[in-house]
């Protein structure tokens, strides 16, 4: 009988909306003792106000989002035993979480499937995109 090596994960990024792919990734991170990074990427911001300035509707958007994946992250520790801190950042989301991974030094991303790639089999422009362009081992998590 062979035996199968698994992949020493030592860092995982989560690329989450705040979803359940973010439960699934410290599911992973508790079984690998690894450490989890939530990210929450923001790419575009919902139009309701003036441009951007202090006080600005896109810095209460962000700082909202920013305080869900705070207690999503604490949430998760207590739950998980898992190690996880929380960012905001701007950006295209399928530029981000590649870039980030290499920041981070992560071993595998963890991404949620969207509903579009789900109905047809295959992967979209995003998800294919972070697939191409991430060093590292992407696992793609069904909703």
């Amino acid at each position: 009988m062979s035996v199968v090596r698994f992949p020493a994960y030592r860092t995982i990024l989560c690329a989450t909306d705040l979803l359940p792919v973010a439960r699934r990734a410290a599911q992973i991170a508790e079984c690998l003792g690894a450490w989890l990074v939530l990210v929450h990427v923001i790419d575009h911001f919902p139009v309701d106000g003036p441009t951007p300035g202090p006080g600005a509707p896109q810095d209460r958007f962000v700082q909202e989002a920013q305080e869900r994946l705070d207690a999503l992250g604490r949430r998760l520790v207590g739950w998980a035993r898992t190690r996880a801190f929380a960012c905001v950042t701007r950006g295209p989301a399928s530029d981000k979480p590649a870039q980030l991974v290499e920041l981070e030094g992560a071993d595998l991303l963890v991404v949620g499937s969207w509903a579009e790639e789900t109905l047809t089999g295959a992967l979209g422009t995003a998800a294919g995109a972070l697939v191409e362009s991430t060093a590292c081992d992407v696992l793609l998590v069904r909703p």
